[in-house]
């Protein structure tokens, strides 16, 4: 992901435990950060979000979706709830929807 501008609101909660970056063709790059929280788990999706506003680094949870950590494999498919960026996450890969 390019670096975001001073101006650019960083909205990513801290304290994930593993980092895994996601290919984009289009040059942009997108990470799963994986939290744990005593019995709790939960994986997040990284990424630049363009909205009405302007954009800002988010990452949405991602409830009910099976992660292949071993292939970077992700279903069913990732979208934004902010600004609906959609796609499949395959072999380490994004794929457009």
């Amino acid at each position: 992901m390019a670096e975001p501008s001073r101006d650019e609101p960083f909205l990513v909660p801290p304290g994930w435990v593993r980092s895994e970056m996601i290919r984009h063709p289009g040059g942009d790059t997108f990470r799963l950060l994986h939290y744990v929280a005593g019995p709790f788990t939960t994986t997040r999706f990284e990424h630049r979000c363009f909205r009405q506003d302007g954009s800002v680094i988010c990452a949405p949870a991602m409830p009910g979706h099976a992660i292949d950590w071993t292939t970077l494999t992700v279903t069913p498919s990732v979208v934004c709830p902010d600004c609906g960026l959609h796609g499949f996450i395959r072999n380490g890969g994004w794929i457009d929807a």
